[in-house]
């Protein structure tokens, strides 16, 4: 498994994927685009949103490129 999938595995990001492996595969590859649903300057931010940026701060240090 890709590296970064296996670190936000192991830190509890998620449970279970429809094709591990095949997303693996891609990440692989090379760089892959993410979107995390939540506005970082919104002024309803809250803790609950920390979840999603801390799994986009892994995958951007993963080399990965996370819109937000």
């Amino acid at each position: 498994m890709n590296k970064a999938l296996e670190t936000l595995k192991e830190r509890g990001f998620f449970q279970q994927c429809t094709d591990a492996e095949g997303l693996s595969a891609l990440m692989e590859k090379g760089p892959v685009t993410f979107y995390v649903g939540c506005d970082p300057t919104g002024p309803s931010l809250h803790i609950g949103h920390m979840v999603p940026f801390f799994a986009l701060r892994h995958l951007r240090e993963a080399g990965h490129q996370g819109i937000a």
